[in-house]
């Protein structure tokens, strides 16, 4: 494929969009809510627009120089409430996971991270996420069939 650049999704379709917040340990007391921005754009939201789905494809972590000890991070979406991932973050080492698919958000909902309560609490984890902003299923294939 020399020559052609491999797009991971349709432009014209989707939009893709960063997230992030910084997570301090303590356990669920502690959740902070992703702030998302849009890729070139100039807007930001919190709560996946409606019409809309959030596929989230990437999960960067990131300790900074307080964390001492190992921690769970914990990502969930208020909708459900449900956890939808964890993954461990040790002090001065990163953390990412690369999803192909991704995970979907609902319209609607907002993305939440929080620790586990064991270690010590006060501590900071940066996240960065990427993912994309997409029309839901039912419209896709309610408008194929005009």
């Amino acid at each position: 494929m020399v020559g052609k650049a491999l797009l991971m999704y349709d432009e014209s379709k989707y939009l893709q969009v960063r997230g992030s917040g910084v997570v301090v340990t303590g356990g669920a007391n502690t959740r902070t809510t992703v702030t998302w921005l849009q890729e070139r754009g100039t807007g930001s939201f919190t709560q996946v627009p409606g019409n809309t789905r959030l596929i989230i494809t990437d999960f960067v972590y990131l300790p900074q120089g307080d964390l001492t000890s190992r921690h769970v991070i914990n990502i969930a979406e208020s909708g459900s409430g449900e956890i939808i991932l964890q993954l461990f973050v040790d002090p001065n080492v990163s953390t990412q996971t690369h999803f192909l698919t991704g995970l979907v958000i609902g319209s609607g909902s907002t993305v939440t991270a929080f620790t586990d309560a064991a270690g010590t609490a006060g501590q900071h984890v940066t996240l960065y996420l990427v993912g994309y902003l997409a029309r839901p299923l039912q419209q896709k294939i309610a408008r194929s069939r005009k």
